[in-house]
């Protein structure tokens, strides 16, 4: 009565189902997997939020000469206090970051320490010159003196 099942045709039909069911298990294996990574992530931006910020040298290496690299990812994330005096002169633009569906740019500006290094920090999001994206848009300046600030690795 089902000798028909085994046909070729029945037994290539079997076996290509067999592959596609293995094929879904593995991709919903795969975003149990990213799932819980992605969990993991989230909860280490959770408790960073509410964590009590530490002096930067604590977290970060030493800087190294010529610039120093990317932080260690296990610092992703961590708040951190930097005491120092902002360097407008080497204040820079990136154009193209967008913030509710707007373009604009983010002021990037360095805050020198006092042993000389310094730590980018990114002031925050201006929308680009009325006049068009040849002209430099109006940045409010940076606060003077020594300052202190509290932000995310």
């Amino acid at each position: 009565m089902y000798r028909f099942l085994g046909t070729p045709r029945w037994v290539g039909v079997g076996l290509l189902m067999a592959l596609v069911a293995g094929i879904m298990v593995a991709l919903g294996c795969w975003q149990l997997h990213r799932f819980h990574e992605r969990s993991d992530i989230n909860a280490r931006i959770d408790a960073a939020s509410v964590a009590t910020p530490v002096p930067a040298g604590h977290l970060l290496p030493a800087p190294a000469v010529g610039g120093g690299g990317a932080p260690p990812a296990t610092t992703a994330w961590s708040r951190v206090m930097i005491t120092g005096v902002y360097d407008r002169e080497r204040e820079i633009l990136a154009r193209g970051r967008t913030v509710g569906g707007r373009v604009g740019y983010e002021v990037l500006t360095p805050l020198r320490q006092g042993d000389g290094s310094a730590i980018v920090v990114d002031r925050g999001w201006i929308p680009p010159s009325e006049k068009g994206a040849s002209v430099r848009p109006a940045v409010p300046p940076a606060p003077e003196g020594e300052v202190t600030v509290v932000g995310a690795v």
